[in-house]
């Protein structure tokens, strides 16, 4: 709906600001549907965390959120995905096989398309949630359609976009 709504364009994971969950209120209308029924992780309390102002705006709601969006592949504009930059829907190749959103903890978005590992934290979003989900996790395609992955195949589908 947030693509028909905006001339095909992509969620961007922050705009101005604004982190991605926050974005999709107006659509969800439930900051709950960020929070994976089988997560118990708690939000990332380190002051170096780059997920702060994101997680301070759910936690407002009561929400901790537990899933994250493909940076690799998703718009963000300015330093740090601060501003305006747009990607239409046209624009990402075989959708079918380029992951959009993910199991995630402590992070709102995986950087470099590395689901399994991420510079950002030293407590990796991936890696613990895999234990949630038999050693894989759920993710949403661009195309609509959501699949589990084992943390070993989970990189074959997100090649750059």
């Amino acid at each position: 709906m947030y693509a028909q709504d905006y001339d095909e364009r992509l969620l961007a994971y922050s705009i101005g600001g604004q982190s991605w969950p926050i974005l999709l209120q107006p659509y969800v209308k439930n900051f709950r549907i960020f929070r994976c029924p089988s997560s118990n992780f708690g939000r990332c309390t380190s002051d170096t965390c780059s997920q702060t102002i994101m997680y301070n705006q759910l936690q407002a709601q009561g929400v901790l959120p537990s899933y994250a969006t493909n940076r690799y592949t998703a718009p963000g504009g300015g330093t740090g995905g601060w501003g305006l930059d747009y990607r239409e829907l046209a624009q990402i190749p075989y959708p079918a096989e380029r992951i959009m959103v993910g199991d995630g903890v402590c992070i709102a978005f995986i950087s470099h398309g590395n689901w399994t590992e991420t510079p950002y934290h030293v407590r990796m979003a991936t890696t613990a949630s895999y234990r949630k989900h038999n050693e894989g996790n759920n993710f949403g395609f661009y195309d609509g359609h959501a699949k589990w992955l084992s943390k070993v195949t989970a990189n074959d589908f997100n090649t750059p976009g």
